[in-house]
């Protein structure tokens, strides 16, 4: 039978559950009770402990353990963390420790399958990317610790089928919505199909329980775009993390180029030192054809 092992005092339905207790000289064996806690807690130490373990994460960042916790209460949360302060780790922590699959709205499937790449590279496999009848059976069955989703997946009746069952089987543990600006009818990332997301996640995913926290994240928008996307979402009274999406170790420079100076200045730089390039760059093109067309550059 599936062993699930619990460093939080949480269970899962339907599994053996092993809970560990971690200490320092004289730790205790580790014990299987007759009840499990009716709530489920990590103090930040034994979450950093659980993502040096599972993700070499030296330590976590600020609001990281603050919204892993809130939703391991079952609190909602809204989180707006700058881009590469660890958002994804908020879900991936709080599904090895809630009971349940824990369910992730991204709006771009390369997102999904970098999420796959990155979590099998720790080797945590049992995640599904929905597309495949093979996701499809393994979350109706309970097999799944992350099951990722595109919004439109949600209209989809099979979708919605095998989260009614794996919700009334081994339960939904939590929803997150990545890149929540998308939201945000003032972003260009707008997405009509996120509008539903959460009406729809508190009616197809509630369990016996009651119904799965929701999570807002997102790493590039306003506190009013947030704001829309909590209310858009049906988010209740959230947990709200915030941190300035100030970027000191980033500058730009900007070259003004005379007619006919663009192509020479570019080939300048990606040439400037001979045998290497210069680093990782953008270059925007504001059409593809033309003489400074993206094909010609």
């Amino acid at each position: 039978r599936p062993l699930f092992i619990s460093f939080s005092g949480g269970a899962r339905p339907g599994w053996d559950c092993l809970f560990i207790e971690e200490g320092g000289e004289g730790a205790p064996e580790p014990f299987l009770p007759a009840e499990p806690p009716a709530e489920v807690r990590a103090q930040p130490k034994a979450l950093e402990a659980l993502a040096r373990r599972c993700f070499s994460v030296d330590a976590l960042r600020p609001g990281q353990a603050e919204a892993v916790q809130a939703l391991l209460e079952g609190r909602d949360v809204a989180a707006l963390l700058p881009t590469g302060s660890g958002k994804s780790l908020i879900f991936h922590l709080a599904a090895l420790l809630r009971p349940g699959v824990g369910v992730v709205v991204e709006p771009l499937l390369s997102i999904i399958e970098d999420q796959r790449r990155t979590l099998a590279l720790q080797g945590i496999t049992a995640v599904g990317a929905f597309g495949s009848p093979e996701a499809t059976s393994a979350l109706s069955a309970g097999r799944l610790i992350l099951a990722f989703a595109s919004p439109e997946r949600f209209a989809a009746q099979g979708f919605r089928t095998a989260l009614r069952a794996a919700a009334e089987g081994a339960g939904v543990g939590f929803v997150a919505v990545d890149e929540a600006h998308c939201v945000s009818g003032w972003g260009h990332d707008f997405r009509p199909a996120f509008l539903s997301v959460g009406r729809r996640a508190r009616r197809w995913a509630e369990g016996p329980s009651g119904e799965p926290p929701l999570a807002a994240l997102t790493g590039t928008a306003t506190r009013a775009q947030l704001g829309e996307a909590v209310s858009e979402l049906g988010l209740r009274r959230p947990i709200s993390v915030a941190r300035s999406l100030a970027r000191p170790e980033l500058s730009f420079v900007v070259e003004r180029c005379g007619a006919g100076e663009h192509l020479p200045r570019l080939r300048r730089w990606l040439s400037r030192h001979p045998g290497a390039r210069f680093g990782p760059g953008l270059i925007f093109c504001g059409t593809v054809d033309g003489r400074l067309g993206a094909a010609a550059v």
